[in-house]
This record gives C-alpha cells, structure tokens and sequence, in this order.
C-alpha cells in the first residue's frame, strides 16, 4: 500500500531486571534497509513498516515524502531506525516491528524496558504513544499486549515499562511496537548505533564512618539507569556497607561500574568521670587509641594530657578512616588544709 510518509521518532533500549536480557540485532543489521523491509530471524516487519538508515546528514531507505529531518539521538552516521506509519494516513491497522530476545521470559520474573522516542515528520502529532506487546513470535496474533507507552513530543525522551511476566508470558522472546489503528505514526531506532561511547563511574571503594552516608551519581545524558535493587534513578544513597552497581544504557551502549562500601566505627576515648584532685597534684589524661590522631582543647596532639589545674578538658580522636569521637571531662582543685596551733602550755622538765 502507498504511504503518505508520517515520521515520529522513538529509540528503544530494553534491558532485564532479574537477569540479563539483550536483543539478538540490536543494531537493525540483519535486514536490508528499504520500504516495507524484508523480516530477519531477528527483525520483523510487522504490516509495512520501513527499515532507514543515518547517512549522517539524511534517513535513506524511506518514503521520501516523510519529511525526515531530525538525526538520531547520537547524530552518528549508520545509525538504523524502523517507521511505523498510523492507520489513518500510512496501513490500515497501523504498523510495527518486532526485535526478538536471546533469552524467553519466565513467568513471576521481574522485567524493565527503557525506550527513547519523540515525535517527528509529516503527520506528526506531538504525542506519539505506541502499543507494546510481547509473544512468541513477531506477530500481533496471539500477542500479549502490555498498552501504550507514555505520549512524547517535539523532543527525544525516555521512559520506562516494568512488569512481573505472567504465565500467559512464559516463553515469549519478541517485543513488538505497534502504531494501532487510532495512534500516530513513529520511527523507531536500533538499540545501538556505530561508534557510540559511553561510560559511568560511581567512584573508589570507600569507608564511611557510622552514620554516614553516600550518594552514588551515574547522572549520563540520553541514559537510563538500572541499579543492584533494580532502581532506575540517576542516583542511589548508600546507608550501609555492601556491593553497589549500576548499568547505563545511551542508545544501546552499555556500560556499568562497581563500587564496595564498609563502615567504621567512630572512636570511643574515655577521659573518666568528672573528678577533684588536691592543690598540687596533677592528673593524666589518656585517650590512647590505636592508629589515630587528637586534638585536645589548648590544640596539643599527644595521646595524653597532664592537667594540674581547674577546668574542662576535652579530646577529639580521629582514626585513620578520618572517622572521629570526643570526650570531655571536668577537673576541679581543692585547697590543701591550712592548721593552726592556737594557746600556750608549760611543760615540767
């Protein structure tokens, strides 16, 4: 069926909550751009969508009278994008593909799918929002379907759908994007691109001290975020000692970082209990503690402090993990008793 050519734009990138799940041709490589494109093993055509590529100025393989303009997230040069026309101006029933998994799902299993998309070309709505579905073969027939995904506009966004696979889902290993008969019309692109970079580095392996915490940054851009607990935040506060990860996701590049936390305990000096010492003695003060340092109130660094004066006296020590504790004690300084001897006697020799 001739098209009218309607463009919108959505990248996809999918991964597993509970285990890894990748895509068999993440890159869109296993079939040949052009107009209602031949399926793969991997890659299905779903009722005449188009398979286009980036030349890096231009989609090719596409109804020229789409309007096309908008590169890819990453603007690289090979980059590989499915369209899905509407119902209305494009296939009746609307249009979509299929991307199958290496792995089938298993039922009562957490899953994730990030995706990146926005609205673009002829047609265009401002707020394409395509159907999801899963199954075990490239087809809406039998498809298990998981509803739209969230409406985007004029620019790239990403989202994300979680689900606990059903047991109507067990076994399925394709995804399917669909435009529906009602919808809009999108481009979808490959789940990597050529020559796309990323990293991520939540930092060194660290000791906080009790108390304490940490805030873990992976913030990317045009990334989505999968965390050790399966949270898909940029960030991730540490309050106790363990391993942390987290997995980004730019496009289909991928990359992760490691980070372990332990946790010191804080110094405990003990200078003893307020005390009273006599006029003229004096009275150490011992805050020895292994493999720290301190720092007593007139600014001395010895481990101890002889004090023969009325006064607060306190210590901080800090142990080599710059975890610190203090302790003060009160000194008071009594007088020494003064006698007398009054009055007058004789003695008999």
């Amino acid at each position: 069926m001739k098209k009218i050519y309607i463009l919108l734009f959505c990248a996809v990138v999918i991964t597993r909550v509970s285990f890894g799940q990748v895509i068999v041709d993440s890159c869109f490589s296993s079939a040949t751009p052009g107009t209602s494109f031949g399926s793969s093993a991997s890659l299905a055509n779903v009722n005449d969508s188009d398979l286009t590529e980036w030349t890096g100025s231009s989609w090719t393989g596409g109804w020229p009278s789409a309007n096309v303009t908008l590169p890819p997230p990453t603007g690289a040069g090979g980059c590989r994008a499915v369209f899905m026309g509407n119902g209305s101006s494009w296939t009746t029933g609307g249009e979509g593909f299929g991307v199958r998994l290496v792995t089938p799902m298993v039922a009562g299993q957490n899953y994730l799918f990030s995706f990146t998309y926005v609205s673009h070309g002829f047609g265009s709505d401002g707020n394409f929002s395509p159907f999801f579905y899963t199954n075990s073969s490239p087809s809406l027939a039998g498809a298990y379907s998981m509803g739209n995904l969230p409406g985007v506009g004029y620019a790239w966004t990403t989202n994300s759908i979680s689900f606990t696979a059903t047991a109507a889902q067990a076994g399925h290993n394709w995804i399917i994007f669909h435009s529906g008969s009602t919808g809009s019309s999108g481009l979808v692109s490959a789940f990597c691109c050529p020559n796309t970079v990323c990293s991520v580095n939540i930092g060194p392996d660290t000791t906080l001290c009790q108390g304490q915490t940490l805030t873990l940054n992976a913030t990317t851009t045009g990334a989505t975020y999968l965390w050790q607990n399966n949270s898909t935040n940029p960030t991730f506060t540490v309050t106790s000692a363990g391993t942390y990860w987290v997995r980004i996701n730019v496009n289909g590049c991928i990359a992760s970082d490691t980070i372990h936390v332990t946790y010191s305990a804080l110094p405990t000096p003990n200078l003893g209990t307020d005390t009273t010492i006599c006029q003229g003695q004096s009275l150490t003060l011992n805050a020895t503690t292994p493999n720290s340092t301190y720092h007593w109130q007139d600014n001395t660094s010895n481990p101890t402090l002889v004090v023969n004066t009325a006064g607060t006296y306190s210590v901080t020590v800090t142990n080599n993990f710059n975890c610190a504790g203090t302790d003060a004690i009160q000194v008071a300084v009594s007088a020494n008793p003064t006698p007398t001897i009054t009055g007058q006697t004789s003695f008999c020799q």
